[in-house]
């Protein structure tokens, strides 16, 4: 879905800023989350001499910076990055997602 434009929120503030999925109930009834997707590959030469946990937590946080504040303060509704690998791994709240 397309957000607010507001340009006093730090992160993302273009005009066609959009999410990727937005969904009602799925933390709480009634409560609307919007989620953005990142797929990574795990074995590219910038990630070849860090720990996966850290990789995955460096694009979550990417993400937040990017949309969190808007979401929560503008839109009014929750947030959660879903990032995944290549190689079939998940982030932590991605795997909260799918539980």
């Amino acid at each position: 879905p397309l957000l607010t434009l507001l340009e006093t929120i730090p992160g993302n503030v273009e005009e066609r800023a959009r999410l990727d999925i937005s969904a009602r109930g799925l933390w709480g009834p009634f409560q609307e989350t919007m989620f953005d997707v990142r797929i990574f590959h795990p074995n590219a030469d910038s990630y070849k001499d860090r720990d996966i946990k850290s990789v995955y937590t460096q694009h979550e946080n990417i993400k937040k910076r990017e949309y969190e504040q808007r979401v929560i303060q503008v839109e009014k509704c929750s947030f959660t990055p879903l990032v995944y690998s290549t190689s079939g791994g998940m982030a932590p709240q991605a795997q909260a997602f799918h539980k």
